[in-house]
């Protein structure tokens, strides 16, 4: 390797990653559905306020690493090693809280799906 810029170096983006990550657990949810969720449990309420939280995590990292002089984005050369702030509490915030987006997206998604179903079975005509 040619290259030594201080850099992450990463071989896939995390969003990319993400999105594979995805496409796999749709395919394996093809393959073999299982339950996700029981039926009675809401989940809107408690996933919107994941959902901020993360996006609020994503906010204070970026700014977190903003006031240390360092870039965001991995393929620039890394300024500083940042240490307070979201940081001190996990290697990468901005990952951590997009995983949990993430999670919350396709939770969402699936029990929008597991919601139609039932409605739909409901409208059934009784004999």
């Amino acid at each position: 390797m040619g290259d030594t810029a201080d850099a992450a170096q990463v071989i896939i983006r995390p969003p990319l990653a993400w999105g594979l990550a995805v496409i796999a657990g749709l395919a394996l949810n093809w393959l073999m559905p299982l339950p996700f969720l029981p039926a009675v449990l809401p989940a809107g309420w408690p996933g919107a306020m994941v959902f901020v939280l993360a996006l609020a995590l994503v906010a204070w990292a970026i700014v977190t690493m903003t006031k240390a002089g360092s870039s965001v984005p991995a393929n620039l050369p890394t300024a500083s090693i940042v240490e307070n702030g979201p940081y001190r509490l996990t290697r990468n915030p901005i990952l951590a809280a997009s995983s949990a987006m993430s999670i919350i997206a396709i939770a969402r998604a699936y029990g929008a799906h597991v919601t139609m179903q039932r409605d739909c079975t409901s409208l059934s005509p009784s004999d």
